[in-house]
């Protein structure tokens, strides 16, 4: 079992809007099993189903602490 933490501060609503979707794609003539997670910001966060990974990268950026 894997997971993926999105949101790491409760400061803004960015809570997930909808449960993920189950969805079987195609990436460079390779079939993916995914997962995607859609956000409140318009994102759609896309992971393989079986190993967990982001299927496109995913850019972590420190935001300011004030």
């Amino acid at each position: 079992m894997w997971h993926y933490q999105l949101i790491h501060h409760d400061i803004w609503d960015y809570d997930l809007p909808a449960p993920p979707i189950l969805a079987d794609i195609t990436v460079n003539g390779k079939p993916i099993q995914a997962v995607v997670q859609l956000t409140k910001q318009a994102f759609a966060y896309v992971f393989d189903r079986v190993t967990g990974k982001p299927v496109w990268p995913i850019e972590e950026r420190p935001v300011p602490k004030k």
